[in-house]
């Protein structure tokens, strides 16, 4: 068995190297308390040299050096496309822009007017498509418009029932006298309109007071109605009523009407007319 020796026989360190092992451990116990104890908190307001060099200039101005160095650090960046321009967008943004050009191009094909100036312009087409002139056409259209507007306006109650018409004797002709010309007249969906000749040509003529409605004033109200939609209703309701016969246009114009006419919300109320509708009435 091994044996501690004795104090005698332990080796003896010599003097100066015991001084040398105490200055060692002395070495190695600061170096370990440095090691734990926590690190100093930087000062807060202390800036670093990279803060220092963005701080922006005075309000006063600028200096020539650091307008420079603004430049060449905004050259520096990588240049960034805009929201608008086309090739940022992507194909979803494509195709709702696509879509809403189709909206827009099927928004035109409604035109929100009330029923009476529909009437009116359709039966002024189809009586010029019967052959009349176009000024009469347009007088006999407010005339047959203004006819079935004060029906309306009866069955609603909205207008008082005509008076009874006195019956009058009638008189016989004198043998003298020319017979009337048919071509006179203007018939159409059950209506007649009677025609009489002016400096300015045929005109329709009023019942109530024997004169001509002047066809000018009906087509400046109709363009007032219409707006900017005057044309392309007008040739809409053309082309329908060229795709008929006279006999059947004669007959069924007031049909033909009814399958397009806007859509009844109360007197005077504007409705939504419909371009399609009034082709499909030529198909």
């Amino acid at each position: 068995l091994d044996r501690v020796p004795p104090p005698a026989e332990r080796p003896l360190t010599p003097p100066s190297s015991q001084g040398a092992l105490r200055v060692e451990a002395a070495a190695m116990g600061i170096a370990r308390g440095a090691s734990n104890r926590p690190a100093a908190a930087a000062p807060k307001n202390v800036r670093s040299p990279r803060s220092l060099k963005q701080k922006p200039p005075p309000s006063g101005g600028s200096s020539p050096g650091s307008s420079k160095a603004a430049a060449r650090r905004a050259a520096s960046l990588p240049t960034r496309r805009g929201s608008g321009s086309l090739a940022s967008r992507s194909p979803s943004s494509a195709s709702s822009g696509k879509a809403a050009v189709a909206t827009a191009k099927a928004a035109k094909d409604i035109v929100c007017i009330n029923r009476a100036p529909v009437l009116t312009l359709w039966m002024a087409v189809c009586l010029e498509r019967l052959g009349a002139p176009r000024a009469a056409a347009l007088g006999g259209g407010k005339l047959i418009a203004s006819w079935c507007a004060v029906a309306k306006g009866r069955s609603l109650g909205l207008i008082p029932a005509a008076p009874p018409a006195k019956e009058t004797p009638l008189k016989r002709p004198a043998a003298s006298s020319a017979a009337i010309d048919p071509a006179s007249f203007m018939r159409i969906a059950g209506q007649t309109v009677r025609c009489i000749s002016t400096p300015a040509g045929v005109r329709a003529a009023d019942p109530k007071t024997g004169g001509a409605v002047d066809g000018d004033s009906v087509e400046r109200y109709l363009r007032g109605a219409f707006k900017g939609d005057f044309d392309a209703v007008r040739r809409a309701m053309a082309s329908a009523a060229a795709a008929h016969s006279e006999g059947v246009l004669r007959r069924d114009a007031m049909l033909f009407y009814e399958r397009f006419r806007p859509a009844w919300k109360g007197w005077g109320v504007k409705g939504e007319l419909r371009l399609s509708d009034i082709r499909a009435v030529g198909r």
